[in-house]
């Protein structure tokens, strides 16, 4: 951007001037499965911005569920009938179920074929309009920076504004409504093979500054490595992660999750964030850094992810005991190896000064 760019892009008081921001031309994914009710509250925000192109993909029934067929075809139905404004309109309906994984990243991967970049909304997030505003700003400024994976519309910050600008930078790319480019969901990967290398790298320790955070990733992608969480998304994060990319965060919360629930895949409790409702961004100034805003990463850690006194954080500290007492038995095992060696070493000693001669002869011979 020359300064003539930033000029016009900003009012006497160095605040952004929006109105002439093409919200309409950002290209919107809408990811679906079988809630034929929530697609169109989702769609509903949309509507006063009429996004020029628009990706829709379904999900397939899961087998032995007859019942589903219906509502991922009554699903589909939703998401046609409230997109009522002239737009292009793509369509990836499945046949068959693909699972949370496949289904959500293959479908990024198809929108993202066709266009440089995409913001993705699933069936379950309510995005405020000034989302789509920020979005169309963010993916324009930060098109060639590969530090950027993404432009999320989360905020668990419960009020507290970060850094300098509108949105800072996370190590978290929270997908409750995002946006990205096709360069950098390259780089996404389903292979977490790496991930213990990596978790032995400067890199990772710098990434995650206290044991209790590196024990909590440690664990959760293990979970995924043995397929007992199906999740594109921590794929996702350890894809950023491993490429040394960010987030950028709004400084308000820029979406609303409607679906807890037991018909949910993930979010069966509300929890600590499931009170969390979208309000509208007037800031959309750039932070003077990117540097990862470390105080706001370790707030989502304790809010989001593990949360002091539950489940999670009892069952971390019960695994970091446990590998602490595995340590320190082995410890012992080595001091009991070592005292051995120490009286042989000194029942050597003793022997050779009384036998010096004989003594010299072993050690000649290799005998010692």
């Amino acid at each position: 951007m020359s300064i003539f760019d930033a000029f016009w892009d900003c009012d006497y008081t160095g605040r952004p001037v929006i109105d002439h921001v093409n919200t309409a031309s950002v290209p919107v994914l809408l990811l679906g499965f079988n809630r034929p009710d929530k697609l169109p509250r989702v769609i509903e925000p949309l509507r006063s911005i009429k996004p020029q192109r628009v990706f829709i993909a379904i999900d397939g029934p899961r087998e032995g569920r007859p019942e589903e067929a219906e509502k991922c075809l009554a699903t589909q139905r939703a998401a046609e009938a409230a997109i009522d404004w002239e737009c292009q309109v793509e369509r990836l309906y499945r046949d068959r179920n693909l699972g949370c994984r496949r289904a959500v990243s293959e479908a990024i991967t198809w929108a993202l074929q066709q266009v440089e970049e995409v913001l993705i909304i699933e069936d379950d997030c309510i995005v405020d309009p000034s989302f789509v505003t920020l979005s169309r700003m963010l993916l324009d400024r930060y098109r060639d920076d590969e530090r950027v994976a993404c432009i999320s519309a989360s905020n668990l910050q419960r009020g507290k504004w970060r850094g300098d600008g509108g949105y800072y930078a996370s190590k978290y790319p929270h997908c409750w409504g995002w946006a990205t480019w096709r360069r950098a969901w390259k780089h996404y990967t389903d292979d977490l093979a790496p991930f213990e290398s990596f978790s032995q790298t400067a890199a990772y320790k710098a990434l995650h500054l206290t044991e209790m955070e590196r024990e909590y990733w440690r664990h959760v992608i293990d979970l995924c490595r043995l397929g007992k969480v199906d999740s594109w998304s921590y794929r996702w994060t350890f894809s950023c992660w491993l490429k040394g990319m960010v987030a950028l965060l709004p400084n308000k919360n820029l979406v609303t999750n409607v679906g807890f629930g037991e018909d949910s895949t993930h979010t069966k409790e509300e929890g600590e964030i499931g009170d969390l409702r979208h309000e509208p961004l007037e800031d959309f100034s750039a932070p003077s850094s990117l540097a990862v805003d470390r105080a706001a990463d370790e707030a989502t850690f304790r809010r989001l992810f593990c949360a002091p006194a539950s489940p999670m954080e009892n069952f971390i500290v019960s695994r970091r005991f446990k590998k602490l007492r595995s340590q320190t038995q082995q410890m012992k095992e080595e001091l009991r190896d070592l005292k051995k060696l120490s009286d042989r070493w000194q029942t050597w000693q003793d022997w050779a000064r009384k036998h010096p001669v004989r003594a010299a002869w072993r050690v000649l011979r290799g005998k010692l």
